[in-house]
């Protein structure tokens, strides 16, 4: 088992007019963090078209904004069928970010946001458009490769060697977001499409999982456990252990 941050294995990709992959089996869940009151992550289940996200630390309303934010992949996207993922996903967090900024002029309140990945199924592999510290991972041929990069203070500085990877989940300004939806007027999202082949899982989740569990663990969970919907069980209570916020995770099994 390899786990490879960061870095995609070399696939061959579908050939074109390919019929895309599906998701065959997968498991959700999403639970209550012991700190606030309310559950401020939210999860899109609208195969080919999956989603997790999460309500910026400690601002009002960030439960609202990531209900707005995949209420506006559903709609921007309705049944995946489009001409171009990488823009039709990027449109759709482009839309989403007006919404969060408009509900949140109108409450007159501040720091309103969210968290987001969504990946989307084609004939070309899948595409993911993220902003923030929400996750995507590929369990492909028994190796864990992480698809994001973080949009935080804490990835800046271990890309600079300042802080390890350990101590980047225990730092103190780890909820430091420098990109989410509804931030600034103008959103500055990442797009990229791979391959994927039959067999493969695509995990998505919120900083509940990856604050709490390294990329060593998540692959840990995925080599030992076959079902998609006892994975999301294994990893959610792992990550409860030793944190106590608000914790998603889609695990979806492709074919």
């Amino acid at each position: 088992m390899a786990i490879l941050p960061h870095a995609l294995t070399p696939r061959t990709p579908p050939a074109p007019g390919t019929t895309p992959l599906r998701v065959v089996a997968h498991g959700a869940r999403s639970v209550r963090g012991l700190r606030r009151m309310r559950n401020e992550d939210a999860v899109l289940l609208a195969s080919p078209l999956l989603a997790v996200a999460d309500g910026v630390g400690g601002h009002v309303g960030g439960d609202d904004a990531s209900a707005l934010t995949v209420a506006a992949l559903r709609r921007a996207v309705p049944d995946g069928a489009v001409r171009d993922p990488e823009d039709a996903l990027l449109d759709a967090l482009d839309e989403a970010n007006a919404a969060v900024r408009a509900a949140a002029r109108s409450r007159r309140v501040e720091g309103m946001a969210s968290t987001v990945v969504a990946a989307l199924l084609t004939a070309e592999g899948v595409t993911v458009a993220h902003a923030g510290d929400s996750r995507a991972y590929l369990w492909h041929d028994g190796r864990l490769e992480r698809l994001t990069d973080d949009h935080s203070l804490v990835a800046v500085l271990e890309a600079r060697e300042q802080i390890t990877e350990d101590e980047a989940r225990r730092h103190p300004l780890r909820s430091s977001i420098l990109r989410a939806i509804g931030l600034d007027d103008e959103l500055r999202a990442d797009v990229d499409t791979v391959p994927v082949a039959p067999g493969d899982v695509l995990v998505l989740c919120t900083d509940g999982i990856s604050d709490q569990l390294t990329d060593a663990e998540i692959a840990d969970v995925l080599a030992s456990t076959a079902d998609p919907d006892e994975a999301c069980d294994v990893l959610v209570a792992l990550a409860r252990e030793t944190g106590g916020d608000d914790t998603t995770v889609v695990v979806a099994q492709l074919g």
